[in-house]
């Protein structure tokens, strides 16, 4: 068999781990779509029916009127990063400041409550999540890694990880304007928080 001359060889090699460097800096430097959702719609036909949807917009707020988190998570249309919410995560947790990792399980008198909303197609609007689980583990002073897997009343189900940074004033007025009503129908039966393990 063949072999490339040693320093060929050895060129590859450094042009490969200069590769690797670059795509590890990339990373680092926050490159990579901070959340990352697969959402998977029985009840559609066509490209909504199955979507994974990305995005750099991956935040967390506290929320004003209970001692909660406001977790907000805004998708662009399927493929891009960056751009128009045409998809929204929300989701409301117990205030979880004091613990390294935490989970909450999510439904109408749970103590994790939520939706996707949608801006357009055949399902536009909200629906409410009625089952799931909300993980949470801290990452640094501002920034959590939360994973959710929830199904919709409609059979939606989400699953999906992303980094959130915490931008309290975006959050609350991101979600007083487009969403005010929708939370507040969420948070009409709220039990007291007790994670789950």
């Amino acid at each position: 068999m063949h072999r490339p001359p040693r320093n060929a060889r050895t060129w590859r090699d450094k042009v490969l781990l200069f590769l690797l460097g670059i795509g590890w800096v990339l990373g680092v430097a926050g490159c990579a779509p901070r959340a990352t959702f697969l959402v998977n719609q029985p009840r559609l036909t066509g490209r909504q029916q199955h979507m994974k949807l990305t995005s750099d917009e991956a935040a967390y707020g506290h929320a004003d009127t209970a001692e909660a988190w406001h977790i907000l998570l805004r998708f662009p249309l399927p493929g891009a990063t960056s751009g128009d919410a045409e998809y929204t995560v929300y989701l409301s947790v117990p205030d979880s400041t004091a613990q390294e990792i935490v989970a909450y399980t999510i439904g109408r008198t749970a103590t994790a409550h939520g939706f996707f909303y949608q801006t357009h197609g055949e399902q536009r609007g909200r629906e409410d999540f009625v089952e799931g689980c909300v993980w949470l583990k801290r990452k640094s002073a501002r920034q959590w890694l939360v994973t959710v897997k929830a199904k919709g009343r409609l059979a939606t189900r989400i699953e999906g990880t992303a980094l959130l940074t915490r931008r309290d004033l975006d959050v609350r007025d991101y979600l007083e304007a487009r969403h005010a009503g929708d939370i507040a129908q969420l948070m009409q039966n709220v039990p007291a928080p007790t994670p789950t393990e």
